[in-house]
């Protein structure tokens, strides 16, 4: 006696795992979209905070206090350091290749600004420490420049990344 499959029971049966997949990986990459926006909303704070200041004359207490916050988004930094380490694993072969790599482009493009966005924020700390005012009216575009710069391609790669999740979904 032999077994009989229905072939429109296995058509179902292949759609429903290819679109769980898809799902999997939508959810995959949304998660990487909201630490991504978590980060960049972060970064913009401290950027609106230190543009909203008229004049700033730093004691040291201040400036120990600055330190202890020298990586405010270490726990969405992280956590995007692993999404990228293993997007391989976790997309690789369920999305076209075109797909795959618009989201590791998007996302080490994300880490790689992080990293200049920090190393700003360290030489304004720096500068901090040398002289005791900063961000008054004759510094303060020199200073925040390259932070808002860098703030800003943070917001724009993060954008990126939710519209790749959307636009996966509907496909």
């Amino acid at each position: 006696m032999g077994i009989s499959i229905n072939p429109l029971s296995l058509l179902e049966f292949l759609l429903n795992r290819r679109f769980k997949t898809k799902e999997k990986v939508v959810e995959y990459i949304e998660s990487i979209a909201d630490d991504a926006e978590g980060l960049a909303r972060v970064w913009g704070q401290i950027v609106d905070g230190l543009q909203r200041k008229d004049s700033v004359t730093v004691s040291d207490r201040q400036i120990r206090e600055l330190e202890k916050y020298k990586e405010p988004n270490a726990p969405y930094f992280s956590r995007l350091m692993e999404f990228y380490s293993y997007l391989s694993v976790a997309v690789g072969g369920k999305l076209e290749d075109r797909w795959h790599e618009n989201i590791a482009e998007c996302l080490g493009q994300l880490i790689y600004f992080r990293k200049l966005t920090f190393q700003e924020y360290l030489k304004a700390i720096d500068r901090l420490s040398v002289n005791s005012t900063f961000l008054d009216e004759d510094n303060r575009s020199a200073d925040l420049k390259d932070i808002v710069q860098s703030v800003s391609v943070l917001q724009k790669e993060a954008a990126k990344i939710r519209v790749l999740a959307k636009t996966i979904r509907t496909l």
